[in-house]
């Protein structure tokens, strides 16, 4: 039931196989850190991100799907019942008017990873991840702008100290494979298939998402390529798996990114959309990955070649790690919710 006499907010997402489930997971990290107020997520698209909030057991409601403007009107309209303090937009291209018509609710709007035209209507847009790593805030036109790794919000399994790894018991180097919430290339199936020759040399840890709907495929091909290797599926400690790995091949979304930085995990980054091209090229210029560019458009040969030169490395991994634990200190969350509380206060 909802809390007496607590104010309402709204938290505009979508989440799911096509487009991936980090700006879900962001709304759960900041959900839970603000249980003092009524927070309802608005979602129109596929049922998985919704699943996976009803999981954690926030309240979710389902927009008009079949038009922006439907769904605009539902937003209005509960908006014009419930008087939210404050309205969340965390979607990655919003138009003009659809931003407008938010700001006409009558509250604050609050914007995350938003490249769209309409972020001149929020009081405050937060992009860590599309505008690159390095930090800046400025003011333009009466809306605040934060960007880069100082606002990066990360879960609290983030928060803890890891103590660099020992020397390996089993003398075999630790690959962790990570391709996201969905995974819709099968970059996951492809890496290891290619991986194949380092069979005796590697131990695998492969993260499936939520989302991720060919598993017993995967399953499959590994049985058949002999490697050694465990399987955890729809991970809340990622922190755990990131040190546990001497390397990460990860896909060029913005979480993974920040987050092996983080834990000082060198990685090998193949991208799939433009936006996640450019922020992997960001990250390869300030030395924490090597960047492969577009995974479909990479050949196998290119993919071997980066892991095992990694791999062979051990110097070149300890600057790689350093670099990374310097880029990132891990206090985005805390930073980002003086923020919120600021902008309702």
């Amino acid at each position: 039931m909802p809390k007496k006499n607590v104010r309402d907010i709204f938290y505009r997402v979508d989440g799911g196989a096509n487009i991936g489930m980090g700006h879900i997971y962001r709304g759960n990290i900041l959900a839970n850190c603000l249980r003092k107020y009524n927070i309802l997520f608005l979602l129109k698209e596929d049922e998985v991100g919704q699943k996976k909030l009803e999981s954690r057991h926030h309240k979710v409601c389902r927009t008009n799907p079949l038009s922006e403007e439907a769904e605009l009107d539902d937003i209005e309209a509960m908006a014009s019942k419930l008087k939210p303090c404050l309205i969340i937009v965390d979607l990655l291209n919003t138009s003009e008017y659809y931003m407008e018509r938010i700001k006409l609710c009558g509250t604050k709007v609050l914007s995350f990873e938003n490249i769209g035209d309409g972020n001149r209507y929020s009081d405050i847009v937060i992009n860590a991840v599309m505008e690159g790593p390095e930090s800046s805030s400025r003011i333009a036109n009466g809306t605040r702008y934060y960007s880069g790794a100082e606002y990066k919000i990360f879960n609290e399994f983030f928060d803890n100290h890891y103590e660099p790894q020992s020397a390996r018991q089993d003398k075999k180097l630790h690959i962790l494979i990570s391709f996201g919430g969905s995974d819709p290339d099968l970059f996951t199936l492809r890496v290891a298939e290619v991986l194949e020759p380092l069979r005796e040399s590697v131990s695998l840890m492969i993260v499936l998402g939520p989302a991720f709907d060919c598993e017993k495929e995967l399953r499959e091909v590994l049985k058949k390529l002999n490697h050694e290797y465990q399987i955890k599926k729809d991970v809340e400690n990622m922190a755990e798996l990131m040190w546990w790995a001497d390397i990460a091949v990860i896909a060029g979304g913005g979480s993974s990114l920040y987050e092996i930085a983080r834990m000082g995990t060198p990685g090998v980054v193949m991208s799939k959309v433009e936006h996640q091209v450019i922020n992997a090229r960001r990250f390869a210029r300030l030395g924490t990955v090597i960047d492969l560019g577009y995974g479909n458009e990479c050949s196998d040969e290119v993919i071997a070649s980066a892991v095992e030169r990694l791999l062979s490395d051990n110097e070149l991994r300890h600057e790689m790690s350093e670099k990374g634990r310097q880029l990132v200190d891990g206090y985005g969350r805390k930073r980002v919710l003086e923020i919120i509380e600021g902008i309702i206060e």
